[in-house]
């Protein structure tokens, strides 16, 4: 299961054609802000788009302004065969600027970046965040029985982590009997607030996962685990 965005990063060339484009007739025209508002508009364009990795001269930024004008006037320029090449370098770029960028993001060793995390996963995903920090959204399965922690139920779990591609196989269960109280402290809140047939999916910081102990092969230290529960079935304990 692929948990990532499914919005790619903005690339500069796109999200330029669609500033240049026709601004339609004048009924449908965007109502006028103060300039400070289009300029705040640009700033953010630019840094959404890299526009600053690019490591372009004063000259060349310029050029590049004269174009998106004239199609803006309805006067664009020929594209030549070097505007193609360069087309292709500046979304190389970009990718690897992007990159860059993530594997920053995946840094929990830099104070900070795990709560980044999470804040971003819960507004990603319309998560709700409990006391203890757990991420989760519910979808229940219309009962209203809830397993408590010395419980047996059969469980469905998809885990990958924090770069929401990698599986992580280990934690994987595939309509499996479990106590609990024998998941981990994540796992064993949300489990709580299911029903049967229903799904939820979880972010767990670490300290709901494997905390100061040992972290298993293929799971690094520190980091928040995303998993996809079914809950099955409650079993009651003899």
């Amino acid at each position: 299961m692929n948990f990532r965005h499914l919005l790619p990063p903005v690339l500069l060339l796109s999200a330029a054609s669609a500033f240049a484009a026709d601004p339609g007739p004048a009924s449908a025209a965007i109502p006028d802000h103060p300039l400070a508002t289009y300029a705040s508009l640009g700033s953010s364009f630019a840094g959404d788009t890299g526009l600053a990795k690019l490591g372009w001269s004063e000259a060349q930024f310029n050029a590049f302004l004269d174009g998106i004008r004239a199609t803006y006037r309805g006067q664009p320029y020929a594209l030549i065969e070097d505007a193609g090449r360069l087309r292709q370098e500046v979304q190389e770029r970009l990718k690897q600027a992007s990159a860059e960028v993530e594997r920053g993001q995946l840094d929990f060793s830099q104070p900070g970046r795990v709560e980044a995390y999470m804040k971003e996963a819960v507004k990603q995903y319309k998560l709700q965040l409990s006391d203890s920090g757990l991420a989760y959204g519910i979808n229940e399965g219309g009962s209203n029985f809830h397993p408590g922690p010395g419980d047996t139920v059969v469980l469905t779990c998809e885990a990958v982590a924090a770069d929401r591609e990698t599986p992580l196989p280990g934690l994987a269960l595939k309509e499996q009997r479990a106590k609990v109280a024998d998941l981990l402290p994540g796992l064993n809140e949300a489990v709580q607030m299911m029903s049967p047939r229903s799904s939820a999916l979880v972010v767990l910081p670490p300290d709901l996962s494997f905390g100061s102990g040992p972290w298993p092969d293929g799971v690094p230290r520190g980091s928040p685990i995303l998993c996809m529960l079914q809950l099955h079935e409650i079993v009651t304990p003899p």
